[in-house]
Order: structure tokens, then sequence, then C-alpha cells
């Protein structure tokens, strides 16, 4: 589905020489999908005025301007296109600029998106950085209780040997009496 999809032209390439008995002009095809894929064609027209009536020659249509991001195009923005599009032109060179204008808007809007994405992009770094230091924290706290609690039974263990008069016995690996 488009949201712009217009033929623009014909637009001649120059102002015709006053002898000439030929020119070429040009039409523009413009379409603009939802998601905000841009595709501009140009068809050249050539013309031959003669004794024998004259050709017309159509080539067929070719891209200029073909832009595949699915980066949808906000309505100010759209209007603006728009209303470049719309706009008085007579010579095919002038359009080329208006193609040129469009380009910069979703040039604009392409590098809108890529510095959104790098915020998300930060800011999810920095979750992550919250949640592993969060996580850090438990953990050693969990270190700190089970520490304490590996001291207090270490405690209770020499008041138990000094009471039974207990000493350990590295090559028995043992306690024994004194």
């Amino acid at each position: 589905m488009y949201v712009l999809d217009t033929k623009r032209g014909p637009f001649r390439d120059s102002v015709p020489c006053i002898n000439s008995y030929t020119s070429t002009s040009y039409e523009f095809y413009i379409k603009i999908d939802i998601s905000g894929n841009v595709e501009i064609k140009q068809k050249g027209i050539f013309y031959c005025s003669g004794s024998n009536g004259g050709i017309t020659e159509h080539g067929n249509p070719m891209d200029i301007l073909s832009i595949k991001d699915n980066i949808p195009i906000p309505t100010d923005s759209l209007n603006t296109i728009k209303s470049l599009i719309d706009s008085p032109v007579h010579y095919s060179p002038q359009f080329v600029y208006i193609v040129g204008q469009i380009k910069k808007i979703k040039d604009d809007l392409i590098l809108k998106k890529e510095d959104e994405n790098d915020k998300l992009k930060l800011q999810k770094e920095a979750v992550d950085k919250d949640l592993k230091i969060n996580e850090l924290k438990l953990q050693n706290e969990i270190l700190e209780k089970d520490n304490k609690e590996l001291k207090k039974h270490v405690l209770k263990l020499e008041r138990n040997m000094k009471m039974n008069k207990m000493i350990y016995n590295e090559d028995t690996d043992s306690f024994e009496p004194e």
C-alpha cells in the first residue's frame, strides 16, 4: 500500500535550441509505501520533429532513487515531500534537485532512527550493568553471611576442643585428647 504514488512530467532536459528539431524530456514516477520505502524512477522521452511528422521514442523507466529501509516517514516529512513534488518545475534538472531533497529527508530519518537505536542500546547496557551490580551485591551478601556462619562454627569447634582438651593431629587428620 502506497502513501504516495504519482507521476510528474514530462519535463524538458534543458531549454530547447531555436534551430533544434529534437529534444528529450523525462517523466518521473514516485512511490512511497506505508513502511517508508521510497522508489523514484525516471523515463526518457525522445522527440524528433521533421517533414515526416516526427517520431517519439519512450525509454524504459530506470531507478534514480531506491531506499528500502522500512523506516516510516512521519506525516510532516511526508507533507514536505508532497509539496516538493508538487512545486512548479519546468526542466528535469530541477526535479532531480527535488529528488536529492527527498533523499536528504530520508537520510535524516535514518540517522534519527540510528540515534534512537543507539540510545536504546545504551539504556539496555545501563540496565544490564545495574542488574549485574545488584546480582554481585546479592552474591556478596550471601558470601558474607556464609562467612559469618563459618566463623561461628569454627569458634564453636575451638571452644569444644578446649573444653574437651582435644588437639588436632595433622598426621592422622583427626582430633585427639591432649
